[in-house]
């Protein structure tokens, strides 16, 4: 009897141990692949800054190809970073390298799930795009470049099905515009300012955009009254709601101060946003004003993933009062903070 409880219990270590073993194994092969898939992210990354480098010591314009197939990635590309990850991945899967720009230069793109992508240099522009055909030139290195035509806002491609316009109508946009209109956009004012440019911006993009899509727009200063926003629910585009919300960013006068917090909360607010478009100087002066403590408040308020788009709306120049270029700098970083942490690209004008 004794020899027979014996048997029994080195029976269920056994088992046990081949249970833990077969755990073990799982764990490893999950690890390495895990490790494995982090050196693709890696040198993926690795290769995309080489890519722009490339670009930026290219003479005038010119368009990469990504030579292998990249379906399963995601990639985000602001003016100092490169992120690669999977859909759907933990943070902590997430892999991003730095890089640095000439001054003047910016980059910006998003691409997911496609075979290849292209990196596109056009001026001082590098741009992140999917690739099609095209017939060969001398600008371009492969015979590929980026698509451009679809609808976009500030030169960004517009994704997403529910999007969220938040625009600046702080006393900044009085200012004479950094971004250009198009040369056949002749407006009856001496002086453009960025509050005009905003306002043919949004009108191009509602022009742009396919019916069926949901949007909304919210106008801010350091208050964000009932009166600036277009809708406090999603709107489907029709014909009927362009004309309207075309309607409604006409006129509007620059005042006051910038408060980024509240705009971004009511933003985030809506239903299923799912996109947010943010234009802006970047330097919140109302509510809360710290770029870090912003940044940790929008963390915790888009708990969705929410992709946040910023859009600046100023040039840092060489010969900027000391105090001017630092607020700039600051509005710069804090633009382009928000957009890689929300998965979003971030642009600023061209000097």
């Amino acid at each position: 009897m004794v020899g027979r409880k014996a048997a029994s219990t080195l029976m269920i270590v056994f088992e046990v141990l081949m249970v833990l073993f077969v755990i073990y194994s799982y764990l490893q092969i999950a690890e390495k692949y895990a490790s494995s898939e982090t050196t693709n992210k890696i040198n993926i990354a690795e290769d995309i800054k080489m890519m722009v480098d490339t670009l930026v010591g290219t003479p005038g314009d010119g368009t990469v190809q990504y030579p292998a197939n990249v379906s399963k990635y995601s990639f985000i590309l602001s003016s100092s970073s490169i992120t690669v990850f999977i859909k759907g991945e933990g943070e902590q899967q997430i892999v991003t390298r730095q890089f640095f720009l000439p001054v003047g230069y910016t980059s910006f793109g998003t691409v997911e799930g496609k075979e290849t992508f292209c990196l596109e240099k056009e001026k001082r522009r590098i741009l992140l795009r999917e690739c099609a055909l095209v017939k060969e030139t001398e600008n371009v290195l492969p015979a590929f470049v980026a698509e451009t035509d679809g609808p976009s806002f500030y030169g960004i491609p517009i994704t997403g099905d529910k999007i969220v316009f938040v625009i600046d109508r702080s006393g900044s946009m009085e200012l004479p515009a950094v971004w250009p209109l198009p040369e056949e956009v002749v407006l009856d004012k001496k002086v453009i300012q960025e509050m005009d440019v905003a306002e043919w911006q949004v009108k191009s993009m509602l022009q742009q955009l396919s019916d069926g899509k949901y949007f909304t727009i919210i106008l801010f200063s350091d208050v964000v009254t009932d009166n600036m926003v277009f809708s406090k629910t999603f709107i489907e585009l029709t014909p009927e709601t362009r004309t309207k919300a075309s309607k409604f960013v006409e006129g509007w006068k620059p005042f006051g101060g910038t408060d980024l917090h509240t705009a971004l909360k009511k933003a985030l607010a809506y239903e299923g946003v799912d996109t947010v478009f943010l234009l802006s100087d970047g330097s919140p002066s109302v509510d809360v004003t710290e770029p870090a403590e912003l940044l940790k408040k929008v963390r915790e308020l888009n708990v969705g993933g929410t992709k946040i788009n910023t859009i600046g709306t100023f040039v840092i120049k060489d010969d900027d009062p000391v105090p001017v270029r630092e607020t700039k700098e600051k509005g710069k970083d804090l633009l382009e903070k928000l957009a890689a942490e929300n998965g979003g690209v971030f642009v600023l004008p061209e000097e």
